[in-house]
């Protein structure tokens, strides 16, 4: 499953905040910050959904994010933005819970029907251990 498949797969929820709430934020994090851009990670989110949260940093700032969450990138930290070069990076959706905690990690295996399923269960799970659908 391509990084888009998943992002698709999220996509099957046309309002995901009246099923789930406010609890269910998609966020993706850019780890090309040489050549991502506000603006280009805008306009690449708005082909999947709307409720998409698109976040980019310095090489620094990227570094330490994914450091933090585990997730690996690597991208020339002297990259040339019009230069024509690779970013390898993981290739997994993660779930966290409203308080920044690791739930689960989707690999390029699991169906978009598992996910959906992963993440009805834990706001579920949420809502009955915190109450409401409003995050922390």
């Amino acid at each position: 499953m391509r990084n888009s498949d998943v992002y698709c797969s999220l996509s099957i929820y046309v309002h995901p905040e009246t099923e789930l709430g406010k609890i269910f934020l998609p966020i993706f994090i850019s780890v090309d910050p040489a050549r991502d851009t506000p603006e280009r990670i805008s306009r690449y989110l708005a082909d999947f959904h709307p409720s998409f949260v698109g976040l980019v940093g310095s090489y620094d700032v990227t570094k330490a994010a994914c450091k933090a969450y585990r997730v690996y990138f690597s991208t020339p930290p002297n990259a040339d933005p019009k230069g024509d070069y690779l970013v390898d990076h993981s290739i997994f959706v993660y779930l966290m819970d409203p308080e920044g905690q690791f739930v689960e990690a989707f690999g390029q295996t699991v169906e978009a029907e598992q996910i959906v399923t992963k993440i009805k269960e834990e706001v579920a799970a949420w809502e009955k251990t915190n109450g409401g659908k409003t995050s922390v």
